[in-house]
């Protein structure tokens, strides 16, 4: 599903047909002599000199022109390599205890963790083979102090091993196949007492291997404990697979055999006419002793491997001489450890090997491949160039080609906005034949004052605006009020503005409603893009986040007022939420797509805010504007004849209209604009 979405996702942009290189031959002969010529070119590349290192510093210099570093777990906190096994006996107090075979290697490789000189520091194969001699000869000895049990390797050949809690045998069969998957089954040897393994196995595999950048698949076959399958899961997380149990389970003391069985995509690393292969065999992960590790590595066909090396120990004390290496039948290659490896060591391989055995990659394998290593920046870069394209030509369509379309003002006080584009001093009027409009108050002359007279103490269906204007004009006792007074002004002035403001962003808002639909729209398939390419839940709630945050930058800036002070600190808080949302996205997705995500964000947002300004969507407002005062105008004498008089006086004042208008004997009773006109004067 998440591969065919991808492939739909990027389908749906471009499509550029590309034909593999084929080259034709005309005869079988013709044929063989083009493969024995090609086999000849690779014989001589294996007769150069070999330009791989020869020493363990030469090779980690070789290896990180490769890879940033090499990818080796730490020893985990809170654990020790030197707490005596329950199965450990003491010598008898008048004998000086002596250390078995076991004991001397479970030393040598304390020595190596911690970087000190050992004794014993180099245990050939010829030692091992004839102290496990001596030790099975005086098993029944009372100086022995570990009791040796036996065990049968993978391959049905007996083992003894000491009944310390430890690995004896992990043996990885790897065969490459023709299609550049990887097959891997793992046999792990496990004696458990319950110190440090307390339950089942669990196998961590880097999604990254070395600091590559392409992303590796892991698809999981089976598990076994004991040749019985067991419930695992794979588990993906931020860097590792983990190859997990369903649910926990104890592990009791005693002998296990656990097989992984999975395979591995992606994996090879491609140069030119070759392929490399890093494999870290052990993950070096497990807390324990592990004695012996056998790696098998099958390659396709029967051209070898041109170089190949096996490392041992872990990061920052890394050797060369504790492994051999040996060619098997049918392009095998072995590896083996000489002496054990202690807890959070490892064992990797590193091999080079030509192409042509492996099957052609088509041009679907290539797409795939393409959407699965870089899959954030393709997603990221066509949601940048497709909202980029968008806006230029909505651009185009909107300020060329779109036909006028006649926008009926739900007030007077927007009316005057867009027409004098500020808050005068005339609002204040507009506002008060408005709520004289709505019969809630009325306006009559005294004297040589105007006064305003409340008409109604209902207020449950007032709006907001008039609400405020009510409370503001008159208190609970009184029904008269005289605007005599410059702070009843200001704060008049201050509501109003406001209001008139936030209607014409409002209007603004309603006309790109499509436009912002359309952008967020892209940005929800972006999001789905992404969730589904890396099949992980956990970046759905990154993303949503991130949503969050960065609708909470725009309603920052969007709500900024015109006090310096609060422009500062909404612009800070909107940048602050900006930023915090990249860095949270940058946890999952790479930092180029980060910045391409919010490139395209921040460009929806400034194209919603200049197309919703006057000289785009807005022209329209404007327009009408002029269409309802050339309205007002030119049927001046049938608006003053009719009671129309009534709902069109605020924006005939609006619209500064009032001279054209006369009181005549069917309007009288509700022409004000001579009054509201005197009282602007005297306020």
């Amino acid at each position: 599903m998440k591969k065919f979405f991808s492939f739909m996702f990027l389908f749906c942009f471009c499509y550029s047909p590309v034909f593999a290189g084929i080259q034709e031959v005309g005869s079988m002969a013709e044929a063989e002599n083009n493969a024995a010529q090609h086999n000849q070119e690779l014989l001589n590349q294996r007769k150069k000199k070999d330009v791989l290192p020869q020493s363990k510093k030469e090779f980690i210099n070789f290896l990180e022109k490769r890879i940033d570093r090499l990818d080796i777990s730490s020893l985990p906190k809170g654990t020790r390599l030197d707490k005596p096994s329950s199965y450990s006996e003491l010598a008898p107090l008048n004998e000086k205890p002596q250390k078995s075979f076991w004991e001397k290697i479970y030393d040598d490789a304390l020595a190596r963790v911690s970087g000190e000189s050992s004794q014993n520091n180099q245990i050939s194969a010829v030692d091992y083979y004839s102290e496990i001699k001596q030790e099975q000869e005086s098993e029944q000895q009372p100086h022995v102090q570990i009791p040796i049990i036996d065990l049968k390797m993978p391959d049905g050949m007996p083992l003894k091993a000491p009944a310390y809690e430890h690995i004896p045998v992990f043996s990885s069969q790897i065969e490459i196949l023709p299609n550049r998957m990887i097959k891997v089954h793992e046999n792990i040897i496990v004696i458990a007492d319950g110190e440090k393994i307390k339950n089942g196995l669990v196998r961590f595999i880097s999604k990254y291997p070395g600091q590559q950048k392409n992303k590796i698949q892991v698809m999981l076959d089976s598990v076994l404990i004991n040749d019985t399958e067991a419930h695992y899961k794979l588990v993906e997380r931020e860097d590792d697979y983990i190859i997990t149990p369903v649910k926990m389970f104890d592990l009791t003391e005693g002998i296990y055999m656990f097989e992984f069985n999975y395979l591995v995509d992606n994996y090879l690393w491609n140069y030119g006419d070759y392929y490399e292969f890093y494999w870290d065999v052990t993950g070096a992960q497990f807390n324990l002793l592990t004695t012996k590790v056998i790696a098998s590595i099958k390659l396709p066909g029967r051209e070898p491997a041109i170089k190949r090396y096996a490392l041992t120990g872990k990061a920052g004390n890394l050797v060369d001489n504790n492994t051999v290496v040996k060619e098997g039948d049918n392009n095998t290659l072995g590896f083996m450890n000489i002496s054990p490896l202690a807890s959070g060591e490892g064992m990797y391989i590193f091999m080079t090997f030509p192409k042509v055995d492996f099957l052609p990659i088509n041009f679907d394998q290539q797409i795939m491949s393409w959407l699965e290593n870089s899959g954030d920046l393709i997603f990221s870069a066509l949601y940048l160039l497709v909202i980029i394209v968008s806006c230029w030509l909505s651009w185009i369509y909107v300020t060329k080609r779109l036909k006028f379309k006649n926008i009926n003002f739900s007030s007077p006080l927007l009316a005057r906005f867009v027409w004098r584009g500020t808050v005068d001093n005339k609002a204040i009027g507009c506002a008060l034949l408005d709520l004289f409009r709505k019969n809630l108050i009325d306006i009559q002359p005294q004297e040589s004052d105007i006064i305003l007279i409340r008409k109604t103490a209902h207020a449950k269906h007032l709006s907001s605006l008039d609400h405020k204007l009510m409370s503001l004009l008159f208190s609970k006792k009184d029904s008269v009020c005289k605007l005599t007074n410059q702070r009843l002004k200001a704060r008049l002035h201050k509501i109003i503005k406001q209001f008139s403001i936030a209607k014409y962003k409002h209007l603004g808002l309603r006309l790109s409603g499509g436009y912002i639909f359309f952008n967020i729209l892209l940005l929800i398939i972006l999001e789905a893009a992404l969730i589904l390419w890396k099949s992980d839940s956990v970046i759905a709630g990154i993303l949503g986040l991130a949503d969050i945050l960065v609708g909470l930058a725009f309603c920052f800036y969007y709500l900024r007022g015109k006090n310096l002070f609060r422009k500062i600190v909404m612009l800070s808080l909107a940048l602050l939420s900006f930023s915090f949302s990249g860095l949270i996205m940058s946890v999952y997705i790479q930092p180029i797509a980060v910045i391409m995500i919010l490139s395209g964000i921040l460009v929806s947002a400034l194209f919603i805010i200049k197309i919703s300004g006057p000289d785009a969507l807005l022209k329209n407002a404007v327009q009408s504007g002029y269409k309802l005062r050339e309205h007002l105008s030119t049927q001046k004498e049938s608006i003053a004849e009719s009671r129309a008089f009534a709902v069109q006086q605020p924006y005939i004042y609006a619209l500064d209209l009032e001279d054209e208008y006369v009181e005549t004997p069917k309007i009288k009773d509700i022409y004000r604009l001579n009054l509201i006109e005197k009282l602007m004067r005297k306020f």
